[in-house]
């Protein structure tokens, strides 16, 4: 299985993931935030074949491409079932202070703790509830290949703003302890900073909160 980060750049640049079984070039695609065209245009190259579109959270720097590639591929789109209002409202989604006018209908709602896999059942991925950044933030994680699409809660060298609408500090310390009881050497895929490693992310906090 091989992780492909695909660098959009809408109002703000965003990582979307391909995560693809080579043998089958089946897999899913993460975040998809802007630039719906170019990821079309890759997935065509590639002869990907992408089963489903995962969200790791509503706001509009995420879902910016969603109906552009839905439209073009046919396929569902995954988020957190506290993710409807968000993918509603463009206060929420933060797309109308940004003179954005992004909505995506129609999509299917996860849980904390399903799975969710493709049709040939070589790659798992378990959805884990981090709410704090927004109240629908999810990671994806996947504990044989030891990594984990994390979204916006935790970056390499930061942790998610609870600034926005929905942001709660709280939610969000909590959710940082659910993640550090992964295994320390999972790697962790956000949505705006290279991949970080769980146990050197969770010694930075560590030490800057004593």
């Amino acid at each position: 299985m091989m992780i492909y980060t695909l660098n959009v750049r809408g109002v703000f640049p965003v990582n979307c993931y391909a995560l693809i079984n080579e043998q089958s070039q089946h897999g899913f695609l993460v975040d998809p935030g802007a630039q719906g065209e170019d990821i079309l245009a890759v997935i065509h190259e590639k002869h990907w074949q992408i089963e489903k579109i995962l969200l790791t959270h509503g706001h509009f720097d995420h879902t910016g491409a969603v109906n552009f590639l839905r439209q073009n591929l046919d396929i569902p789109i995954l988020i957190h079932e506290n993710g409807k209002d968000y993918l509603q409202n463009t206060t929420l989604n933060l797309s109308a202070c940004c003179g954005e006018h992004i909505l995506v209908d129609d999509a299917s709602f996860v849980h904390d703790g399903d799975y969710i896999q493709l049709a040939d059942g070589s790659l798992a991925l378990k959805v884990l509830h981090t709410p704090g950044h927004t109240p629908d933030s999810v990671i994806y994680y996947n504990a044989d290949g030891h990594y984990a699409l994390v979204g916006d809660t935790i970056f390499k060298g930061a942790v998610g703003s609870t600034e926005y609408p929905g942001g709660n500090k709280t939610d969000l310390a909590h959710s940082l302890k659910k993640i550090f009881a992964l295994p320390a050497d999972t790697i962790l895929y956000s949505g705006h900073s290279r991949p970080a490693l769980l146990a050197q992310e969770q010694q930075r906090i560590s030490v800057s909160r004593r």
